[in-house]
């Protein structure tokens, strides 16, 4: 009964976080994205080498903003037995909320981590494990949009093997989830291995 009393205040923290986080998300994604689009630009530029990125824009759609990418093809490539030019035009898009879903869950899943010591390290992984996950999430996943539209009308059924393709159905079918549950897990596991008394630490050597 006393865990179950300790930890209702951490879930009600986290839902007030979790709905704060959102709201803030769905108000400001404009502003978020066109801050984060000049970084994002050169993770693309760096991550991909069939394509080069001309711009990254964020547009509305009906309700909600989009990053938007332009690019074109960088060389010619060869696919089956067709030969791609270079400069061939090709775009694609993910909404901004997706970039800023695996903030929001590793913002509101750590207020249930008991904070007792090294809590800065805690804060400094939990930082690092969220820009990791969006550095992996858009730039891969608009890449991985346009691999799959290039496969599927020269090679069809290729795309099913691409590695860009597989990622961004991962991070769409549940990824962005699993990847800040994955990092809090983690951090959670090494905060409670550094807080252990010593003694415990010496009988399991």
């Amino acid at each position: 009964m006393l865990a179950h009393a300790h930890y209702r205040p951490r879930i009600l923290i986290a839902l007030i976080v979790f709905a704060g986080l959102n709201i803030i998300g769905i108000l400001f994604s404009q502003a978020i994205g066109q801050s984060l689009a000049p970084l994002l630009t050169s993770l693309i530029e760096l991550f991909s080498t069939h394509y080069h990125p001309l711009s990254l824009q964020v547009v509305p759609t009906q309700h909600e903003w989009q990053f938007a990418l332009q690019a074109e093809t960088r060389a010619w490539r060869t696919l089956g037995q067709h030969n791609l030019p270079p400069g061939l035009p090709i775009s694609s898009a993910t909404l901004v909320q997706h970039c800023l879903q695996p903030l929001i869950v590793l913002g509101s899943v750590c207020m249930l981590l008991p904070w007792r010591q090294r809590r800065w390290h805690s804060a400094l992984g939990l930082l690092g494990a969220g820009a990791l996950i969006v550095a992996l999430d858009v730039p891969l996943v608009l890449l991985g949009a346009m691999e799959d539209v290039v496969l599927a009308q020269v090679v069809p059924g290729q795309e099913r093997t691409s590695v860009q393709v597989m990622w961004m159905q991962f991070m769409n079918g549940g990824g962005r989830l699993f990847l800040p549950l994955l990092a809090v897990a983690l951090i959670a596991w090494l905060q409670l291995a550094d807080t252990s008394p010593p003694s415990s630490k010496r009988h399991a050597t």
